[in-house]
């Protein structure tokens, strides 16, 4: 909570996160806990669109027992009822290995990327069939608090990225 009106105290654009558990819950299920606690969106430049994270977590089985069919239903249905009740696609964060081992190849429809790859080189291979991604993750330090990440764009895609409820996953 300090950090996120902090950053709002700053006039930075700021977001809501949701690390999926496909083993503990239906997706629309946790889609409304993640609306209900702050994962929202809206178009006045404010928050940033919603960001679900798919990666393992320690001691589960890395694709949570569920088959790579039933992986990219559960991720259409968070996807779907997050559309559904704010009006986009949420921001999609994995990282290739857990992608392509666990979903395959395949990228759901208009999801913006958030890549987490920890290299010094912006990323050539991603996961599934995206061609561009929107975030990258590069290291998981920083000299702020939390993550270094980058914008893959313009200061003007970036606004879009955050005001357009039609915004276009480049690499898609």
């Amino acid at each position: 909570n300090h950090q996120y009106l902090g950053a709002g105290d700053a006039g930075l654009a700021r977001g809501g996160y949701h690390f999926a558990r496909p083993d503990s819950g239906g997706p629309e299920e946790q889609a409304d806990f993640f609306l209900n606690n702050g994962g929202g969106w809206t178009d006045d430049g404010i928050p940033l669109p919603g960001m679900v994270d798919f990666e393992s977590y320690s001691g589960l089985p890395r694709d949570y027992g569920l088959s790579a069919q039933e992986m990219r239903e559960w991720i259409m249905g968070f996807s779907n009822r997050y559309r559904d009740q704010v009006g986009r696609r949420p921001v999609l964060y994995t990282n290739l290995n857990w992608w392509n081992d666990v979903v395959g190849d395949w990228t759901p429809v208009n999801s913006p990327l958030f890549l987490a790859a920890y290299q010094s080189d912006a990323p050539t291979t991603l996961p599934g069939r995206w061609w561009a991604w929107e975030l990258w993750q590069y290291s998981e330090s920083g000299p702020f608090a939390g993550d270094s990440n980058v914008w893959h764009g313009s200061e003007d895609e970036f606004s879009r990225f955050v005001t357009d409820g039609d915004y276009s996953a480049i690499g898609i």
